[in-house]
């Protein structure tokens, strides 16, 4: 029987969380110290450091091919804890580049002028 706790009822989620989400959660918490992991530099040293409570895929989920491929995203070594504000900017990014991504390109291939001779 699902916990009805970890049951999104006002979640976009595209897949269903893995099994034992909750003891997921717990263990990257502990992992990462309660702290958001997010890099502030371009090489990654700096961190945010705010108190972090969201457990967020580094490759998200919905890039996912296959089944083993979604395995493997759900991997402790794909989890990290970020803060609110950083969780929601990763989220927003990855949703607008994905969009992007699925948007038909909108130029026209270049036509032949017409008066060319071939």
């Amino acid at each position: 029987m699902p916990n009805a706790y970890w049951k999104d009822k006002d979640s976009y989620r595209s897949q269903p969380r893995p099994y034992g989400w909750k003891a997921i959660r717990e263990r990257i918490i502990a992992r990462d110290g309660g702290v958001c992991q997010m890099p502030q530099d371009s090489q990654g040293i700096t961190r945010c450091g705010r108190p972090g409570n969201q457990v967020d895929h580094i490759v998200p989920v919905f890039m996912a091919k296959s089944q083993q491929e979604l395995e493997r995203l759900e991997q402790d070594d794909n989890l990290w804890l970020l803060c609110v504000s950083c969780h929601r900017r990763k989220t927003s990014s990855e949703a607008g580049k994905e969009s992007q991504r699925r948007r038909p390109k909108r130029r026209r291939e270049p036509e032949r002028h017409p008066g060319l001779i071939d």
